[in-house]
């Protein structure tokens, strides 16, 4: 991603990096007209991630993450870090289970393969379960078992 100087018709300069459309994407610094200044992650032309914003003067406003121009409070952070990391875990596991279970089909009349015991989301955080998202998308991988997982309030 190439870095770029945009000025604004507000008077605002942005000086970082942008994605294929021109938008701010990654690491850059926005100066507003006013002289107050973020620096941070960006991602689709919004504040995403870590940042930092300043006063006129250069004291810190506020230090920490942002996501979709929002900044977040640490415990907001943190609950979005844990759903991330769990989301990643368990589709892993789905994936795993669905290539043996593939496998399992494959060489069945070989008698190689065995076909894994349990669906991973059996075990798996009612929370995860109620996520409309992570189940939209593991539909696509096994469309019958997500389903049969989902919550009662996505079914």
């Amino acid at each position: 991603m190439p870095n770029k100087v945009i000025k604004y018709k507000d008077g605002s300069e942005y000086s970082g990096k942008v994605d294929d459309k021109g938008n701010r994407h990654d690491k850059g610094k926005l100066t507003l007209a006013n002289g107050e200044k973020y620096v941070g992650e960006w991602k689709n032309d919004k504040k995403d991630g870590q940042g930092v914003y300043y006063n006129t003067d250069g004291s810190i406003l506020k230090r920490g993450f942002w996501r979709d121009d929002i900044f977040l409070k640490k415990s907001e952070y943190f609950k979005i870090k844990d759903q991330k990391k769990l989301r990643e875990k368990f589709s892993n596991l789905l994936q795993e289970y669905s290539d043996q279970e593939s496998e399992a089909s494959y060489t069945f009349s070989d008698r190689y393969g065995d076909y894994p015991e349990k669906h991973p989301f059996e075990d798996a955080p009612t929370e995860l379960m109620d996520d409309e998202e992570f189940l939209l998308n593991c539909l696509e991988t096994d469309y019958a078992q997500c389903f049969k997982f989902a919550s009662e309030r996505l079914r």
